[in-house]
């Protein structure tokens, strides 16, 4: 959790949660697959956003995000993928997959808006290799996604 959300996932397949490095990045959740030789090849994560304003849409927040990527990366190729899987608690979802990334074969992002935040579910892959033996994970990572709430210091006081 953080800000204003709190989510679940499930690590897909025995794949590895690194708190220290999520820490480290400033992201939700890093996961990475098991055995794999650098963890940075392949990669997923989820990360929440708080809207600081109720009138930002998820159209803004993906058009901001692909201008970074491209200022980034002046060969960025983004294509819209279908979606199916969708949380009771998301207003609107989005998949988009990036390419000509320097370094990466392919990075899919799913974009989840709620009322109060903008979640991103994140899968990046450097070699097609990769991608091929882990975007089933992927799917799974997706489909586990739970919105909790938007309100964690309830939540964590009905934990306790």
């Amino acid at each position: 959790y953080a800000g204003k959300h709190v989510l679940a996932i499930i690590i897909p397949n025995g794949g590895i949660a690194d708190k220290e490095y999520a820490k480290k990045n400033g992201i939700g959740s890093f996961l990475h697959p098991k055995g794999a030789k650098v963890k940075n090849k392949v990669y997923m994560y989820a990360h929440g956003f708080d809207r600081e304003d109720e009138n930002d849409t998820i159209e803004d927040f993906i058009k901001a995000d692909i201008m970074n990527f491209k200022a980034k990366y002046p060969n960025l190729k983004v294509n819209k993928l279908n979606l199916t899987a969708v949380s009771k608690d998301i207003t609107k979802s989005f998949y988009y997959e990036f390419l000509n990334i320097t370094g990466t074969w392919k990075e899919e992002i799913v974009y989840f808006e709620t009322k109060k935040n903008i979640i991103t579910l994140v899968f990046s892959a450097q070699q097609e290799k990769d991608y091929k033996k882990y975007n089933k994970d992927f799917e799974v990572f997706v489909n586990s996604f739970r919105y909790i709430t938007s309100n964690p210091e309830e939540f964590i006081r009905k934990a306790n």
